[in-house]
Order: structure tokens, then sequence, then C-alpha cells
């Protein structure tokens, strides 16, 4: 039961932040971790996961480094110098200083620690299911792509 609770934590950890304006941003909505305590198979590159499944897992960091052009226009949920369980005791806790100073910001558009803060709790936020008539657009509007 413990390790279904410990996977069950470490999944939500993976994909607690989206935006809440481009829904289908992968590299928002998945979590990258540079510098990781324990990169197991490569899951602290969890994104290139998502858009790369047929990469084998010690290829992942190459993959990383080829698109981090498209991590930064992405403005990717990148953290360091941390590990999953770690962001997800920060998460529970609502330590958003804690996130904010793991928080790697590819983009400059968050330059301060108040901005990160701010931007986190926005991806934080509960993604509404769309409704029929917004369902269309759904996957439409994505400006993440695989490259």
């Amino acid at each position: 039961c413990e390790i279904v609770n410990y996977l069950a934590a470490i999944n939500y950890t993976w994909h607690t932040f989206a935006d809440p304006d481009d829904h289908d941003n992968e590299y928002v909505k998945s979590i990258t971790i540079l510098g990781g305590h324990y990169a197991v198979f490569g899951e602290d590159y969890h994104v290139e996961h998502h858009l790369r499944p047929g990469v084998h897992w010690t290829k992942v960091a190459e993959e990383y480094e080829k698109r981090s052009e498209s991590y930064r226009k992405n403005k990717a949920t990148v953290f360091e110098d941390t590990m999953e369980f770690e962001l997800f005791v920060m998460i529970l806790l609502g330590d958003m200083d804690a996130l904010a100073s793991k928080f790697v910001d590819l983009s400059g558009e968050f330059p301060t620690h108040e901005d990160k803060k701010r931007e986190l709790r926005r991806r934080m936020r509960a993604v509404p299911k769309p409704t029929d008539s917004a369902k269309e657009g759904w996957s439409s509007n994505s400006r993440a792509s695989a490259d």
C-alpha cells in the first residue's frame, strides 16, 4: 500500500502544473528537473517522456539539450537541485517560497522570486474541463511543439 501512495505522489508531482491558457503545453504540464538527486531511468526529464516516448531513457538528457530553445519558448516548468518527492512535500505544504527557489525560469519572464511564486500558483490552479462547444479547439490552441 505504501508504494502505491508513493507512486501516486510522484505522478501527481510530474503533472501538478499546467498553463490555464494553453492546456496542451507539454513543456509546462510535465516537469523537468536539472541536477536532480535521483535520476532513475531519466525520470527527471519527464517532458521528454511525453514528447518522445520511444527515446531510450539513457538519451533523454541529450534530447533535452537539443531542444533547450523549445523549453525556453514554451516557458517550461523546470526545477533544479531537487527530486520529485521533495517537490511533492513543498506542493502539499503550499510552500511557494521553497518551490520558487527551485524553479528555473528559462524564459526570463519571471525574474524575481515573487514573479516565480505568482507563476507557479497560476500553474497550480485547476484547469477546467472544456465545454462541448470548446472541445474542438482544446488541442488546436497549443503552442507547444515537439519539434
